[in-house]
This record gives structure tokens, sequence and C-alpha cells, in this order.
């Protein structure tokens, strides 16, 4: 990553990882966010947009059971995640998405076309931030970079829990 070059040039020392996001842990943290909805009482959810509704949909269909499984399992998974901060690294380096940045409107169009399944440029946006979300580590994206189209590209910070300031 390009990215890595400019902490190298101040005299940080910059690794290279490897870190998994198993599949259940998406599917576990996928149910959570849709479950977010189903506490909305009185919405016009059907005026609200397509993948809105069938995001609400979804989480009307989620057994607590299932729930409750899901969230055991984010927390098992996130005390794994966030080892290596105590053993290896202060902070970590990524990208902000794994895709370049969609045009205006291409994501709507894709969440639109998707049926209200999770359309895959969301996820592609979603996959380096979302860990981040679920263990509740600081992270700050910032846009460093231009992608050949001319958009921004970020590069993401990610700190120990309480190290705002440290990303900052």
């Amino acid at each position: 990553m390009v990215a890595a070059t400019a902490p190298e040039d101040l005299g940080h020392r910059v690794l290279p990882i490897d870190m998994d996001l198993p599949g259940e842990v998406a599917a576990a943290f996928l149910n959570m966010v849709s479950s977010g909805l189903a506490d909305y009482d009185g919405t016009g959810w059907d005026r609200a947009e397509p993948h809105v509704q069938a995001a609400h949909a979804a989480a009307q269909g989620v057994p607590s059971l299932t729930y409750v499984r899901g969230a055991h399992h984010l927390q098992r998974f996130t005390r794994r995640f966030v080892m290596p901060w105590e053993e290896d690294f202060d902070v970590l380096l990524t990208a902000t998405t794994s895709i370049e940045p969609p045009r205006s409107g291409e994501v709507l169009s894709a969440v639109h076309a998707s049926g209200g399944a999770t359309a895959l440029p969301v996820l592609q946006m979603a996959v380096m931030t979302s860990p981040f979300n679920v263990t509740g580590r600081p992270a700050i994206s910032l846009p460093l970079y231009q992608a050949p189209s001319g958009l921004p590209v970020g590069a993401q910070l990610v700190g120990e829990p309480l190290a705002e300031a440290t990303l900052i």
C-alpha cells in the first residue's frame, strides 16, 4: 500500500499482517445490523427505500436465538480479532474500502437491483470498516489518494481503545 511509505518516512516501523474475517462473522454482523431496524414501531416502512424495506423485513425474520447466538459469536470474534493490538502493533493501516470509489448513484442502483439482498458493492465498501464498528476500535479514514477516475481513495488508521488522540 502506497500509504505505508508516509509513516515509514516519519520513522515508524510498518509491517504487513493478515487479518481474517470469517464469513460467519459477516452473517452475524448483518443480522445484528438488520435487527436494529426492528424497533421502530409506527414508521411508514412502505415509504422507505426498497433496500431499507428489505432490511426491515429481514429484521422481523431474525429469531431471537439467532440474534443472541450472533451477538455471542461477535463477542468471541472480537476478543480474538483485537489481540494483535495488545501484542504486535499500536496502529493498523488499511484501505478504507476494497474497491475503487463508485460514482454517485452506482451503489444505490446496485442496492435497488439486488432485490433486498445485500448488494455486492455495499459489502465491498464496508468490509474494511465493519470489523472496527463491531470491535469498537477508534478509526479514521483520510482521503489521501486519487483513483484513476479522479475520485478520492481513503487510507484508514485504526487504533487501540481510547486512542483517538494517537490517530489524530
